[in-house]
């Protein structure tokens, strides 16, 4: 099979993608990728380089380490509605494994090379949201970009306000509450922390896709989801979106942690920072895969954490049934405007 090479850019970073098998390609595209595509990929300086290739090719490949690395320290990881993956650190080099697939990490290279077995093809979502994810992310490490399980949606006066919560917690659906209400929104479920010259952490996209799950089409009249995934969740037509709702980046100054509850009102609590902190952490599943980048990146979470006012939203479903209540709810907190937010 012949090679495959793409380019896109995250949070400024431009990343070299080869692929050798189309199918995993096309994973790559229907799910993470999506949208984010440039073209004319095999030309230009690139950032990072991210192989995705079948095991046949890891006889010509092998690793991208001048030595095998050792299994001197091993993290269990437990992914969600996946398998076990265990792996280790050395010096600048990852390996992550579950027994079929595999995944090497050169930090100082900026390099990443997986191998799938043809199972992949009953686990995509361990290629899509695991090892593709985690070169990616832990590459924009090194470029002082670290991830944070959350959504970012922006008020018509500039104030930035991250949503934080497990899966399923709501992030998507409140978020898509706002958009329709006016707001503009960053990123529904991933973004990416930097500190800008002011010393301010910004928040960045990190994929363009927007997400909600299936079943909200009942809820909302005129939503229109372009494909539901085998999880349940659908991609959001970009035709149903307000024009220029999108944003690249924005300054957050309020977070607020979702508490899905099955009844009573919605209320909007005030926490403490600390708690908040728990939370962003707790929202990092490979925070603490590389020592040193661990460090740096609990940096931004804590400085992030003294930027916000942080509140907890025990959502009901009253929300469901009256949408404009989220907005009321956060208008009673969210008074000063965030610095400049990029389109």
């Amino acid at each position: 099979m012949g090679e495959r090479v793409d380019s896109f850019q995250v949070g400024g970073c431009r990343i070299r993608l080869v692929t050798d098998d189309p199918r995993i390609r096309r994973y790559l595209l229907r799910g993470p990728l999506e949208g984010l595509l440039d073209r004319g990929g095999k030309t230009g300086d690139f950032d990072f380089t991210v192989e995705m290739l079948s095991a046949a090719a890891k006889k010509e490949r092998g690793s991208i380490f001048d030595q095998p690395p050792l299994p001197l320290e091993t993290t269990k990881l437990q992914l969600r509605r996946e398998r076990m993956i265990r792996g280790w650190v050395f010096g600048d080099a990852l390996h992550l494994e579950d027994g079929e697939h595999e995944l090497d990490l050169h930090y100082q290279k900026h390099w990443a090379r997986a191998y799938f077995s043809p199972a992949i093809h009953q686990q995509v979502r361990l290629l899509t949201h695991s090892y593709f994810m985690v070169a990616v992310i832990e590459l924009l490490r090194t470029q002082q970009m670290y991830y944070l399980h959350a959504g970012l949606a922006v008020s018509p006066n500039g104030m930035g306000v991250i949503f934080l919560g497990d899966g399923g917690s709501g992030k998507s659906t409140s978020l898509y509450m706002l958009v329709r209400a006016g707001w503009s929104l960053v990123a529904d479920d991933a973004l990416l922390l930097a500190t800008n010259e002011d010393n301010q952490i910004t928040a960045h996209r990190l994929l363009h896709r927007f997400l909600l799950h299936g079943t909200m089409v009942h809820w909302f009249p005129g939503l229109i989801l372009e494909r539901v995934d085998s999880d349940g969740k659908g991609h959001v037509s970009p035709t149903v979106l307000p024009p220029n709702c999108r944003l690249a980046q924005a300054t957050p100054l309020q977070v607020v942690i979702l508490q899905p509850k099955k009844t009573g009102q919605s209320r909007l609590l005030p926490v403490r920072r600390s708690a908040l902190l728990a939370e962003m952490i707790h929202q990092n599943a490979f925070l603490f895969l590389h020592p040193q980048l661990a460090a740096h990146h609990l940096e931004a979470l804590s400085k992030l954490a003294q930027q916000c006012e942080p509140f907890r939203l025990e959502r009901g479903e009253d929300l469901l049934h009256h949408p404009e209540k989220l907005v009321q709810l956060l208008e009673e907190h969210c008074h000063e405007p965030a610095s400049e937010v990029v389109v």
